[in-house]
């Protein structure tokens, strides 16, 4: 490899890290709304980035506001609903290549009203056998591939 290889892969090295350390964070409160052994999922509108996947509700923790006050405002709005808080499972972090999520995943347990799509195109009940069959966002694939395990430890399925 010659030297000027060498300084062009080191370039691409540093523009890489620089774009990595300048990446926009997003933190994003999802709930797994559990009920009779099944899972809330809800698929996004046509035109929304991840428009083909399924997700579980929640959006985008708003400035100051903690990830278990984002759950129940974002619930409300995007379902109509009340929820309450069974746990909080462990952040998890994720790269997109233009920028990264941190996901603060709760079990949620509905209390009040029937689910309805204010701000998705569908809304599903499946079991935790079908959640691994639906398209999730990539950040999701730990979370999915541990919740057998994890409802199992709560005595929710």
């Amino acid at each position: 490899m010659s030297l000027s290889s060498v300084g062009g892969l080191w370039h691409i090295v540093c523009t890489l890290v620089k774009m990595h350390l300048n990446m926009a964070q997003v933190h994003v409160a999802i709930g797994l709304i559990v009920d009779a052994g099944r899972i809330l999922v809800s698929r996004r509108h046509l035109g929304d980035r991840f428009e083909h996947c399924w997700e579980f509700p929640g959006g985008k923790v708003a400035g100051s506001e903690e990830p278990s006050q984002c759950i129940h405002r974002e619930i409300m709005e995007e379902l109509d609903v009340a929820i309450s808080i069974v746990v909080a499972l462990p952040q998890i972090n994720h790269d997109y290549a233009d920028f990264q999520v941190c996901l603060h995943p709760f079990i949620l347990k509905l209390e009040s009203g029937a689910p309805r799509p204010l701000a998705s195109r569908e809304l599903r009940w499946v079991t935790v056998a079908e959640i691994a069959t639906l398209r999730f966002p990539e950040a999701n694939a730990g979370l999915i591939r541990d919740l057998p395990q994890t409802l199992s430890k709560l005595n929710l399925v």
